[in-house]
């Protein structure tokens, strides 16, 4: 326990630097979203691809852990959705959101980091793979469904695709998409791409913390204060407990 402490209160020490930092007007406003284009387009790619580029591919890919991620997370989503609709009489897309929302935790820019702290690239491999069940078995059925809604009605299938397709730009999917390409040839990654992989993948991290903390100092929180603490209280209460 202690050693699990000794890296999450450093953790949020980087949340509360950012904060404080935009705050107090040390960082601009350009400065959060340059921060967050780093991570999305650069870090984090490069810690994904590292994570799986330099393994077998039975060695990341775990399907026990797959069906007992998307078993919990469904069971979440479909929980705090029927909730939303009986206790705000939320319209269907709305208690879909709340769902989504209960369900999703925030793998890619502090679940991949805090993984590889604690557990090595063995560990950030983990996070890759539920950050990908995330992505393509519940957000994408997600936004397929809202895309219908607002569409009121048409091919399933197509807007399922047409999502699927924005997916696949994502870079983070990009990176995991080249690791298993190279994993599959057998082909050796040389040591420059390595290094300079492990170099960029590093910096995710701390980057994201920071841009995390920052981006909240100019957020409000009493907008649907009664939608978001429901959804807050099954993602930190109920959602770990159906994990375990």
């Amino acid at each position: 326990m202690g050693a699990v402490l000794d890296v999450i209160l450093p953790f949020f020490a980087l949340i509360g630097c950012g904060f404080f930092a935009a705050r107090r007007g040390l960082l601009p406003e350009g400065a959060i979203a340059g921060l967050n284009a780093y991570v999305w387009y650069f870090a984090l790619p490069c810690m994904a691809f590292r994570a799986l580029a330099l393994r077998p591919l039975a060695e990341s890919f775990d399907g026990r852990f797959v069906a007992a991620w998307l078993a919990g997370g469904w069971l979440v989503y479909a929980g705090v959705a029927a909730l939303g609709r009986a206790l705000f009489r939320a319209p269907a897309g709305e208690a879909v959101l709340l769902g989504q929302g209960a369900q999703l935790g925030n793998v890619g820019y502090m679940g991949i980091p805090l993984m590889f702290s604690l557990y090595g690239e063995t560990g950030a491999a983990l996070a890759v793979l539920a950050m990908l069940c995330d992505t393509l078995l519940i957000q994408v059925p997600t936004l397929a469904f809202l895309e219908l809604a607002k569409a009121k009605g048409g091919n399933p299938a197509k807007a399922a695709l047409g999502v699927l397709k924005g997916f696949a730009k994502i870079p983070v999917v990009t990176g995991v998409a080249l690791a298993v390409a190279v994993v599959a040839l057998g082909l050796r990654v040389p040591a420059a791409v390595t290094f300079f992989t492990d170099l960029l993948g590093r910096t995710a991290g701390p980057v994201a913390l920071f841009a995390i903390g920052a981006s909240l100092a100019g957020r409000r929180i009493s907008d649907g204060l009664k939608e978001v603490s429901l959804v807050v209280a099954c993602k930190l209460a109920v959602a770990p407990l159906v994990g375990a």
